[in-house]
């Protein structure tokens, strides 16, 4: 999932991935994430929740856009992302803000909290992450990992994921 307009994730792999980044391309998102989820389909899903940079009217980039929160489709498909309590799905956030109003409406949700197990990739802890961790404590507090701190990965996103791709390679 990511919020970027940018077309960084399709560049290379295109024939790997399905991206949904419209309304329109929305519709099939959910079925395409359960069929991925059960093995069913070897396309990675992109959900490109804010659009993309080559569709201008997929584009989410007003306070007006965003104050309503997420489409019934675009939850949907996020909510297939969210495990049960006792067996929650890693989420982890490259290089994010977390200031996406319309994104905040779901991941401060007590299913989110409750069915994710969140990770941070930063080189080092800002203002808008802080704030936005500050309710995690009654879901953390059950966890392993129960502190913001613990929780940040200390890189820079380029490092971390070349890292990732690394031992993915090596799998």
């Amino acid at each position: 999932m990511t919020v970027n307009l940018d077309r960084f994730v399709e560049t290379d792999v295109a024939s790997a991935v399905r991206v949904f980044s419209s309304e329109a391309d929305f519709v099939n998102a959910s079925e395409h994430v359960r069929d991925y989820l059960a093995g069913r389909s070897d396309l990675v899903p992109v959900l490109k929740v804010h659009g993309s940079i080559d569709d201008f009217e997929s584009c989410v980039v007003t306070n007006d856009q965003t104050e309503t929160g997420l489409s019934e489709r675009k939850l949907e498909a996020l909510k297939l992302l969210i495990g049960p309590e006792e067996a929650p799905v890693r989420w982890t956030y490259i290089g994010a803000s977390m200031r996406d109003r319309d994104l905040t409406q779901f991941f401060h949700s007590t299913e989110f909290g409750r069915g994710t197990e969140e990770y941070w990739v930063n080189p080092h802890l800002v203002d808008s992450i802080e704030d936005f961790a500050r309710p995690r404590g009654g879901f953390w507090r059950k966890r392993e990992l129960q502190t913001l701190g613990s929780r940040l990965i200390t890189e820079t996103a380029d490092t971390f994921l070349t890292e990732l791709a690394d031992r993915l390679a090596s799998v």
